[in-house]
């Protein structure tokens, strides 16, 4: 493998690692350099918010199939000394084919940026499978995604991981 081509791969990895750990913390690398304070909000109102994106991206996917039925759920943010709180809804669409699957991901694709959604990052996840994982923000709430088309290959077990969630943010209902 060329020098280049290490670099490339490098760098992509670290890309996806780095969106990945805002994604995952619910704080972008913004906030935590310049120690801006985390907005006040009530709990059950994000929660509110985030089940009603999530549903909307079931909507946009335009697939039936078996669905989790895990609800939101706030847990705490990477600012834990703040108090922040971020509410994450993760689930999962399974129990149909590899070719549904890809249609819902090409239907999410499509109708992302009409519903209010920037797709930070669209592709391969670097996977043996070459799984497509989707990075999103919504422009107006700042809610986050990360869906990911397990493709399984090996398994046979094919299925959609999602994992909506909100900015770190002070539960005032605490």
């Amino acid at each position: 493998m060329s020098r280049e081509l290490k670099s490339k791969i490098t760098w992509k990895l670290f890309g996806v690692v780095t969106v990945s750990a805002i994604l995952m913390t619910g704080c972008s690398m913004a906030d935590e350099k310049s120690g801006d304070k985390l907005e006040k909000r009530s709990g059950p109102e994000v929660e509110i918010e985030i089940a009603t994106r999530s549903s909307e991206i079931m909507d946009m996917m335009a697939t039936k199939g078996k669905m989790t039925e895990l609800g939101p759920r706030s847990y705490a943010c990477a600012r834990e000394v703040q108090g922040g709180r971020v509410v994450r809804h993760p689930w999962s669409l399974y129990g149909v084919s590899n070719d549904r699957l890809e249609t819902a991901m090409k239907n999410l694709v499509a109708r992302l940026p009409d519903k209010g959604w920037k797709i930070v990052e669209n592709g391969d996840d670097g996977s043996r499978n070459r799984n497509q994982q989707i990075l999103a923000v919504h422009l107006d709430t700042l809610t986050q995604m990360d869906i990911s088309w397990k493709k399984a290959l090996d398994t046979n077990r094919p299925m959609i991981t999602a994992s909506v969630y909100s900015r770190c943010f002070i539960d005032t209902s605490r």
